[in-house]
C-alpha cells in the first residue's frame, strides 16, 4: 500500500532542489572551463562562484566557505586555483 501524498511531497521537493542545485555547479563548471581567464586573478586561492561569478576568494578554505554560505548562494562551488607553477610541477624552495 502507499503511503498518502502529502507524506512523500517533502521528499519529491527535496530531491529537485538537490538536482537543481547540482544543475548550477555543473554550469558554473562548465563556464569558467571555457573561460579559463576570468579566474586567473585568484590564481593560488580558494575561490566560491555561483551563477557565473566569483562571490569569494580567500587563501584559507573554510575562511572562504564562511564568506559565502550555502544557505545564501544555494548551487555555489567552491575550489582551490592552483598557481602556474603548481600546474606545471615546479618545485618552489
Amino acid at each position: 500500500r502507499r503511503p498518502p501524498r502529502s507524506t512523500l511531497f517533502p521528499y519529491t521537493t527535496l530531491f529537485r532542489s538537490i538536482r537543481a542545485v547540482h544543475r548550477a555547479a555543473e554550469r558554473d563548471a562548465a563556464y569558467f572551463a571555457t573561460h579559463p581567464e576570468l579566474l586567473d586573478p585568484y590564481r593560488g586561492q580558494w575561490v566560491v562562484t555561483h551563477e557565473g561569478r566569483v562571490i569569494a576568494h580567500c587563501p584559507d578554505a573554510s575562511q572562504a566557505a564562511r564568506s559565502a554560505p550555502a544557505e545564501k548562494y544555494p548551487g555555489s562551488s567552491i575550489f582551490y586555483l592552483p598557481t602556474v607553477e603548481e600546474i606545471a610541477g615546479v618545485r618552489i624552495l
